[in-house]
């Protein structure tokens, strides 16, 4: 393939479902983004105290474990998004297509729809269906949800609790579970973690009870820089001399956690 197709609609919600089962190459790794469109080029924070950041959103269609994928393998890219115009959808084809000409070894899909819940399982299906008929292993496939709002009204508070758990329960049943840890929700736009996304089976209830606590410690170790790889020593760091609880929490965090930027 190694182009950009889109589909666009209700209409195209059905296409991209009847399509996904037709393509023949053999890719090794899947990745889908919901809601990684780019909206801004700079995000603002909510304190004062915090710098304006360049927005990551090329990162969460394309994180940097799809960029880098072992030689001589492709990977499927697929990036579900409410475009709300042909304006933002233009702005993002052309960030794809650049994307594409740097790692031509990626393909890929952009659906345009607005989430219902038989939408979102249809697209769930559709594509749980072809990972498993071309054996994608549960570590090569993998949903991310990037859905979420800095000042929510009612609806997006909506979409926001319904989604992570929808696409949960739905993981859990199809193909009897075999890629049920395979979702992976954002942490938002929280300073520290704006980079990272977490395994949502095994770490939700953890980090519902835990997030002041992360929050803390990447405050008091990191101060104003985001985490990364490179200054995950320094947490470390400053953990090492705290008590065996924190320890715990923190050990979980990084257990669950994965970068879209490396």
């Amino acid at each position: 393939m190694n182009s950009i197709l889109t589909f666009k609609g209700r209409d195209g919600v059905d296409s991209f479902n009847n399509f996904i089962p037709t393509i023949s190459t053999n890719y090794q790794s899947i990745y889908t983004s919901f809601g990684s469109k780019q909206n801004e080029v700079y995000v603002s924070s909510d304190s004062s105290t915090l710098p304006e950041r360049v927005t990551n959103a090329s990162y969460q269609m394309v994180p940097s474990f799809m960029r880098n994928i072992t030689d001589d393998t492709r990977g499927l890219v697929i990036v579900i998004d409410d475009f709300h115009n042909d304006v933002s959808q233009l702005q993002n084809e052309n960030i794809l297509t650049d994307l594409s000409t740097q790692f031509t070894w990626l393909d890929f899909i952009m659906v345009d729809a607005y989430l219902t819940k038989d939408v979102l399982y249809s697209i769930l299906q559709s594509i749980t269906n072809f990972a498993n008929s071309t054996h994608i292993l549960p570590n090569d496939f993998k949903i991310a949800n990037f859905i979420r709002f800095r000042h929510p009204n009612e609806t997006e508070q909506t979409l926001e609790i319904w989604i992570p758990d929808f696409i949960q329960r739905i993981l859990d049943t199809l193909h009897d579970g075999k890629y049920n840890q395979s979702y992976y929700q954002w942490y938002g736009y929280s300073w520290y973690t704006y980079d990272y996304i977490y395994c949502y089976k095994p770490y939700k209830i953890a980090y519902a009870f835990y997030a002041t606590t992360i929050y803390d410690i990447l405050h008091k170790s990191l101060i104003s820089t985001r985490l990364s790889k490179y200054n995950m020593i320094d947490v470390q760091y400053y953990i090492n001399r705290k008590d065996k609880r924190l320890h715990s929490i923190w050990d979980q965090f990084k257990a669950n956690s994965i970068p879209l930027v490396l």
